[in-house]
C-alpha cells in the first residue's frame, strides 16, 4: 500500500472536512472549501497515512484541548487519527543541521527528509512542493487545483 503524508494545514482540512464538515468555516481552514475536501479524499484513498511528531504537534496546537479546544470534539479528531497512522520520528538535532532547515523550518525539513519516491505528500506550500518534486516525490499541492489555467 502506498503511503501519504499530509502537511499541517492539509491534515487539519482532512480531519475537520471529513469528520465534521460543518466546521470548515473554522478560521484555520478559511482558505479551503468543500471541493478541497473532495480532492483530498480522492488523493488519500487507498493510502496508508504517515505522520511526524512535528506535524501532529502543530495540528494539536491549532485544534487545542479542554477549554482551549477550537470547537467541541476537535482534540478527539486528532486522537482518532493518531491511532491509525504510521508515525516516524526524526530527531530535531539532525533536522536543524540540515541545509534546508533555515529555509523551511523544522516541520517542512522533516517532511523533506522523510519523503521518498514511494510516498505522496499533500501540501499547500509552494516552496516545499517544488523541492519535493525535484527530489522525485509525488506531490499534490491543493492550491494548484485553484490556479486558473491560461487559455
Amino acid at each position: 500500500m502506498r503511503r501519504i503524508l499530509l502537511d499541517t494545514n492539509v491534515l487539519l482540512l482532512y480531519l475537520v472536512g471529513i469528520s465534521v464538515p460543518q466546521h470548515l468555516s473554522w478560521k484555520r481552514l478559511a482558505e479551503f472549501d468543500v471541493d478541497d475536501v473532495k480532492r483530498l479524499q480522492h488523493e488519500a484513498r487507498g493510502h496508508k497515512h504517515v505522520g511526524l511528531p512535528n506535524l501532529l504537534t502543530e495540528a494539536s496546537n491549532f485544534l487545542g484541548a479542554g477549554k482551549d479546544e477550537a470547537f467541541q470534539g476537535a482534540a478527539m479528531l486528532l486522537r482518532n487519527y493518531c491511532q491509525k497512522l504510521d508515525e516516524s520520528f526524526l530527531p530535531s538535532m539532525g533536522l536543524a543541521k540540515h541545509p534546508l532547515y533555515t529555509r523551511l523550518g523544522l516541520s517542512d525539513t522533516a517532511i523533506y527528509c522523510l519523503s521518498d519516491s514511494e510516498m505522496k505528500v499533500v501540501t499547500v506550500d509552494f516552496e516545499l512542493s517544488g523541492l519535493l518534486i525535484e527530489k522525485g516525490v509525488h506531490v499534490v499541492n491543493l492550491r494548484h487545483y485553484k490556479t486558473p489555467r491560461g487559455r
